[in-house]
């Protein structure tokens, strides 16, 4: 299943997710003045979600040491591609993916598919929203050219970060990343 947690100690967020999560439900049921889905947990999703509290500080923790490793392995080819930061304006990144933008236009499926053929999957970045085809048959969005989010959409890939990985399997990761965006 899918779903998440909201952690707040504002009591008008707090009313505002609860409305969110349960389509727009208020005191006159089925009247909406917004267009909210149903966000809730399971039982058993929300069961499991608490369980894994415990161990949150030790996963993000990995992924944060797991994000600085690549970054280390990967740091001297900001000529092919672009890193994510490791901080910005305060923020921490946790590294719950590790994305890669590749600066060579065209090659990322030509990449991901080499990767792929030694054992390493990855996954490519969201497709922009200006270019969802059910936005454009509904006229929702406009026309306009969104460079940044395309060059994101289209260079875009996420490589493999988790507690599956070894020290070792991202060295793997790296090398080959490398020796295919080069080649």
């Amino acid at each position: 299943g899918e779903g998440g947690m909201l952690l707040t100690n504002n009591k008008n967020f707090y009313e505002g997710a609860i409305q969110i999560r349960n389509l727009d439900f208020t005191r006159e049921r089925f009247k909406h003045n917004n267009l909210y889905w149903n966000y809730r947990l399971s039982g058993i999703q929300a069961a499991l979600g608490i369980s894994q509290i415990k161990g949150l500080e030790k996963t993000i923790n990995q992924k944060i040491s797991q994000g600085e490793r690549y970054i280390k392995l990967l740091e001297n080819n900001t000529d092919i591609f672009q890193l994510p930061l490791l901080k910005h304006n305060g923020s921490v990144n946790h590294f719950w993916v590790f994305g890669i933008l590749l600066q060579k236009n065209g090659i990322r499926d030509k990449v991901v598919n080499e990767l792929l053929n030694n054992g390493i999957e990855t996954r490519p970045f969201f497709w922009p929203l200006h270019m969802q085809p059910v936005l454009k048959k509904y006229k929702i969005i406009s026309e306009d050219s969104l460079e940044v989010s395309e060059k994101l959409g289209s260079n875009g890939f996420y490589i493999p970060i988790g507690d599956h990985l070894s020290i070792g399997d991202q060295k793997f990761v790296a090398k080959k990343l490398i020796e295919t965006v080069k080649s």
